[in-house]
């Protein structure tokens, strides 16, 4: 990468960060449940590893029970320790489980939107 164009970023991020002062924007909430998870991986490598292996393939997961299905192979296992609040309510297929699955891969979805961007650089240059 380019110095001077890396140089640039890093003062108006740090410019950015200034004018923010005490206010944490809404994703590092810590009582959302995107800012729990966020939380989780900063304090676990192999929660975020799952979580970000989990993200990559969300995308392409068109069905709901595709996406229950993968919830259940990445956080419905008995041998992992995860928080109570980040914890899946459920470890089979059922109506509930599906409805719940809906929900987190919305609130996934909408926590990707917030760090990607784009596909592509020549698409983020865009936006």
């Amino acid at each position: 990468m380019d110095e001077a164009f890396e140089s640039q970023v890093r003062r108006t991020g740090q410019k950015l960060f200034q004018l923010m002062g005490d206010e944490a924007p809404p994703l590092f909430h810590k009582d959302s449940w995107a800012g729990k998870v966020l939380a989780q991986c900063a304090k676990d490598e192999r929660f975020k590893t799952d979580f970000l292996r989990f993200m990559n393939v969300l995308p392409s997961l068109k069905q709901v029970h595709s996406v229950a299905e993968h919830l259940i192979d990445y956080f419905g296992r008995p041998e992992q320790r995860i928080p109570q609040e980040l914890k899946l309510r459920f470890t089979r297929m059922s109506f509930a489980s599906l409805k719940r699955a809906e929900s987190i891969s919305g609130e996934i979805r909408e926590m990707m939107k917030k760090f990607i961007v784009a596909a592509a650089p020549a698409q983020a240059l865009r936006r």
